[in-house]
């Protein structure tokens, strides 16, 4: 891209001005070769592209229940967690959805039972060693459950 004098014979593309002139045909070029892509998946696998609809389909209902005004009225913001629920647990299979759910509501509760019994140690080591063993506490907790992640995939 060279830049020349004042006369715009040599100037780049950039310092035409006219750069925003090719974004429309990029746009159109990128959106046709995703439609290429998602026709080659469905027809190598036509489950994988019904099953993005089912996740499309389940995230506008559990929205659609987030606007729903006497649901907001009780949970408010919060509501937004089931929305969240259904983009991490949905699954390709019914059986490996029910994994992924019951596996996540186990590790809520363990999470909340640890989050309590920490709460709890660093509140009996006073106003000042609290922090500390809020730190201790969760570096331990960290190391632990990585560790148990890397053995199980061994």
């Amino acid at each position: 891209m060279e830049v020349g004098s004042g006369s715009g014979d040599k100037a780049g593309f950039f310092t035409r001005g006219r750069w925003w002139l090719a974004l429309p045909e990029k746009f159109r070029a990128n959106m046709v070769d995703m439609a290429r892509k998602i026709k080659k998946l469905g027809q190598d696998d036509p489950r994988r592209v019904i099953h993005s609809l089912k996740v499309g389909l389940a995230l506008t209902l559990v929205s659609i229940f987030y606007y729903y005004q006497p649901l907001y009225s009780s949970f408010g913001v919060t509501a937004m967690w089931a929305i969240m629920t259904v983009v991490v647990v949905f699954e390709f299979s019914v059986g490996a959805t029910l994994g992924k759910g019951l596996n996540r509501g186990m590790a809520t509760l363990l999470a909340g039972g640890l989050g309590v019994g920490a709460h709890y140690l660093a509140n009996l080591s006073g106003h000042i060693g609290e922090p500390n063993s809020t730190r201790v506490l969760c570096l331990s907790t960290g190391y632990n459950i990585d560790i148990l992640k890397i053995l199980s995939e061994n």
